[in-house]
């Protein structure tokens, strides 16, 4: 349940963190924030990072690989991650000082 999906490991990372990180597909990504639930989608890893800074960090890292496209980023992982996080991850800031679109510069 829900103590599964919010384990983390040694850097702070959850599994959300790990699915974003690893071309995250939306079926996971929807139950896991199902059982994860808000929680989840704000937490944030050693370094002050959330979900949206992960899929932010990871899009920026595939666009550049192929040659412009965001597809890791699409309106439907944004949905999920702003439903269940709120604005609050939006304006969230990590362990520098940037938000999750912040990433992208």
């Amino acid at each position: 349940g829900e103590e599964l999906v919010r384990e983390t490991n040694n850097w702070g990372a959850n599994s959300l963190h790990f699915e974003y990180a690893n071309n995250a597909l939306i079926d996971v990504v929807s139950k896991l924030v199902e059982v994860g639930g808000e929680a989840l989608v704000r937490e944030t890893d050693n370094w002050g990072w959330n979900s949206l800074h992960v899929a932010c960090k990871v899009a920026v890292e595939w666009a550049y690989f192929n040659k412009g496209k965001y597809t890791l980023l699409d309106e439907t992982f944004l949905n999920i991650l702003t439903q269940h996080g709120g604005a609050q991850i939006l304006t969230q800031t990590n362990n520098k000082g940037k938000t999750p679109l912040q990433m992208f510069f």
